[in-house]
């Protein structure tokens, strides 16, 4: 998830909360239902490491908490 522009995650935030999407074009608006379940994944951190008991992450904490930082609203940290 985190490889997605922050602006794009957002404008999926309205359609998941009001279940409907408006489009906007220059001959009206349409509205049509959009009750959807967003699913997505994404490491801990780019290397896919932080938190491992077997391997060590080669990203520094600062780095991982701007990376996982980078996905807003309620969700999982690892730190």
């Amino acid at each position: 998830m985190p490889k997605f522009g922050s602006k794009n995650l957002e404008t999926l935030r309205q359609p998941l909360e009001d279940k409907v999407v408006t489009i906007s074009r220059a001959a009206g608006l349409l509205t049509f239902p959009a009750n959807f379940m967003f699913v997505a994944a994404m490491n801990p951190c780019p290397c896919g490491y932080f938190g491992d008991d077997r391997k060590e992450c080669t990203w520094g904490l600062g780095m991982v908490q701007r990376y996982q930082g980078r996905i807003s609203g309620p969700c999982a940290r690892w730190t």
